[in-house]
């Protein structure tokens, strides 16, 4: 059954996952390392790059007038922090290994982060916005590019939660591969209150190759966008999410969950205190794609 005990803190993360020499190659070659081998990467460490003054986006103007509460470009991070984009100083820290691969947006030059699907992850510094509680509505929103090979059973993409398998508590978006060999696994948005767990299940998004995923909750139910397409009918919910410890995390479970980290890229990651309109979504998207 899917997603009946997320993020399990017994697996082992023996599997690991090549870089992708193509992106790798196409990545901008301004945040080369100290030994000046010209590869784009973060360790985890405080090491500072020149700071990159931002570009002008269209897409970067459309996201930003849907008003969100943290807005992350995912680009070429200034050491080992991301900026955030709404000037509310809430950057995500990077830390372990990550690598600076090219991004989503059509005719963008803005780059996007690859996550090992072992150590890297990113945490805001401060995750009280987005550690939603009772019934408060929200979205969230970005783009991914999944590996054709997972490298654990549960890979988070951006959650805000508490706790480990059952007593687990609060919100999270994550992929989960398939039992078949050939199958392209599940698209997971959880909500997660500590009376039960409501889930939205979709297949999992084409592998190697960005898509556009949103996801949403009004405060009585929950629904997913993937390239501007509906799930299909809400997923009702019920309960209230308590209060806890405030934490948003981006690529992995900060809590040490073992087969919790993703093994992919994350672009243009945003989160909103309201649901996203259909109007939004679409618009959004389509500015992403170029159309």
């Amino acid at each position: 059954m899917l997603g009946c005990s997320l993020l399990l803190d017994t697996r082992d993360l023996s599997s690991t996952r090549d870089a992708n020499a193509e992106d790798a190659a196409a990545a901008p070659s301004a945040a080369a390392t100290a030994d000046g081998s010209g590869e784009a990467s973060n360790d985890g460490g405080d090491g500072a790059t020149d700071a990159l003054q931002p570009q002008p986006s269209r897409y970067r103007e459309v996201v930003l007038a849907s008003g969100p509460i943290g807005y992350w470009r995912m680009g070429q991070p200034n050491g080992s922090r991301i900026a955030d984009e709404t000037g509310r100083g809430n950057d995500l820290v990077l830390a372990g290994a990550t690598t600076v691969v090219p991004g989503a947006i059509a005719s963008d030059p803005d780059t996007a982060i690859a996550f090992d699907g072992e150590t890297g992850m990113a945490t805001a510094v401060d995750g009280t916005p987005f550690t939603f509680t009772g019934t408060q509505a929200f979205s969230v929103e970005l783009w991914m590019k999944r590996p054709a090979t997972y490298a654990n059973q549960y890979e988070q993409l951006c959650g805000s939660s508490n706790g480990l398998g059952s007593s687990r508590v609060g919100w999270l978006l994550y992929t989960e591969r398939g039992s078949a060999s050939d199958s392209p696994g599940y698209l997971v948005f959880q909500w997660r209150p500590p009376d039960g767990q409501f889930n939205v299940v979709r297949a999992a998004p084409p592998a190697d190759t960005f898509t556009h995923v949103v996801a949403t909750f009004d405060g009585q139910s929950s629904q997913t966008w993937v390239d501007g397409v509906e799930s299909g009918a809400p997923r009702p919910t019920s309960g209230e999410l308590p209060s806890r410890p405030p934490r948003f995390s981006v690529g992995g479970d900060p809590q040490g969950s073992a087969g919790a980290a993703f093994s992919g890229a994350i672009d243009e990651l945003a989160v909103y205190d309201r649901v996203l309109t259909r109007d939004e979504i679409l618009r959004h998207f389509s500015v992403g794609r170029g159309m």
